[in-house]
């Protein structure tokens, strides 16, 4: 029995990452390091070696594609041991349903709520010994009710705001610009599901746990904030940073949508008619197609690209703005910080940055901010720079693996005591 653990050490801990790939491998990382992982329950996984060699030769990358290569290297955590994971296939499959026109056929969601409902009934094999079950919000119903049976304390992973909040937000912003209501209701019963039963919940921000609690009147006490980490020697600012002669460029990343404010980043753009600027979209566009073909501003889009492919867009941009409706804590924004790029959101983004030192908050939907903002950094380059460093020397202090790892096993223990 280990002595810095106490009884837990005896069984250990089970999480579920969910489907896709997700932070929860490195979650389950942290405890394999600690000697505590029982299991990590994933959708696909690759285990096998002789696979993953391949994946790593020319050939293959020449074959399938070097995206397709990446996404499938991407499903495997290397330090993991293998026989730590289990690989549920099935929910991955119902998931991947909607890329066959299958989803528009169904109410929004169904197929999210189903493959989520499947994982959670899957993974009650593999709940056997553990004593802290570390769930993913949304793929816990019916494997959370299991663990609780076996003693096991439930802690519910959550990294964006309460679904009620969201439903609220953009049920509202469908109506401005009158687009149909797609919120995925079915989705997020299973998410609000777990919320309501977690023995506590681990969040990667102040503003998601802030509004857990106005929407559910739930004790702070159950909450408790860590933000994720970065890979800083990956996300790092290019050599002489802020010297390159080059374009105004500002650079957004991720679902190119509704939720993310996107189309108030155009109208600040285009009425700015900056010389010399470009605007850069990366990610898949989702409900805001026809209007953005409408638009008359003109910008670049690059479809989903793989993770490591993202570095040198960050380094060559100018700033990075994030104007999102409503979020957890954009991962993004941290790598753009790492990256030495000053960064305008909003809060509810649930970044960290500091207004006016490392970049610049504005009020959600506000295009004056949005464009004052915008015109300030394009006009000094000087202050540009200084808030690029002053981004970099955040990330490098706040988002460092080790202190993911230092505030995760602190729970833990809190969690063991009571």
């Amino acid at each position: 029995m280990s002595v810095k653990y106490g009884k837990f050490i005896d069984n250990g801990v089970v999480v579920s990452n969910g489907s896709q790939r997700f932070h929860m491998y490195q979650t389950a990382l942290v405890y394999e390091q600690e000697g505590l992982l029982r299991r990590l329950i994933a959708g696909w996984y690759l285990k096998n070696q002789v696979l993953m060699s391949l994946l790593q030769s020319p050939l293959c990358a020449r074959v399938a594609g070097p995206n397709l290569v990446k996404r499938l290297r991407s499903r495997h955590q290397e330090a993991l041991a293998p026989e730590h994971v289990a690989s549920l296939v099935i929910p991955d499959l119902i998931e991947r349903l909607g890329r066959f026109r299958l989803e528009k056929l169904l109410p929004p969601g169904f197929l999210s709520y189903c493959s989520m409902r499947a994982f959670g009934r899957l993974s009650r094999k593999y709940l056997e010994g553990a004593s802290l079950f570390h769930v993913r919000s949304g793929y816990g119903r019916g494997a959370m009710a299991r663990a609780k049976e076996k003693g096991a304390v439930c802690l519910v992973d959550h990294s964006i705001a309460d679904p009620i909040f969201i439903a609220d937000i953009l049920q509202e912003e469908a109506s401005r610009w009158r687009l149909p209501d797609s919120f995925p209701h079915w989705h997020w019963r299973c998410v609000s599901s777990d919320i309501d039963e977690a023995d506590h919940l681990l969040v990667n921000s102040p503003f998601v746990r802030d509004t857990l609690v106005a929407c559910r009147s739930l004790p702070v006490q159950r909450i408790t904030v860590l933000p994720l980490s970065v890979d800083l020697a990956r996300f790092s600012p290019a050599t002489g940073a802020g010297t390159k002669p080059g374009p105004f460029r500002v650079l957004f990343i991720g679902e190119v949508g509704l939720r993310k404010g996107v189309l108030y980043l155009i109208e600040a753009f285009k009425r700015l008619k900056l010389a010399n600027a470009e605007l850069v979209f990366i990610g898949g566009i989702t409900d805001i197609g026809e209007r953005l073909a409408q638009s008359e501003v003109k910008f670049f889009h690059i479809p989903v690209m793989p993770l490591e492919d993202l570095v040198p867009y960050l380094q060559n941009s100018s700033v990075f703005v994030f104007p999102s409706l409503v979020e957890g804590s954009a991962r993004v924004i941290q790598e753009a910080m790492a990256c030495g790029l000053p960064v305008i959101t909003t809060p509810n983004s649930g970044s960290f940055i500091k207004d006016g030192e490392d970049g610049y908050i504005v009020p959600i939907r506000d295009v004056d901010a949005l464009a004052e903002r915008l015109l300030e950094l394009y006009n000094h380059p000087e202050r540009r720079a200084a808030m690029g460093i002053a981004a970099r020397r955040t990330a490098s202090r706040e988002f460092t693996p080790q202190r993911y790892h230092d505030g995760l096993m602190d729970l833990y223990k809190k969690l063991c005591q009571k």
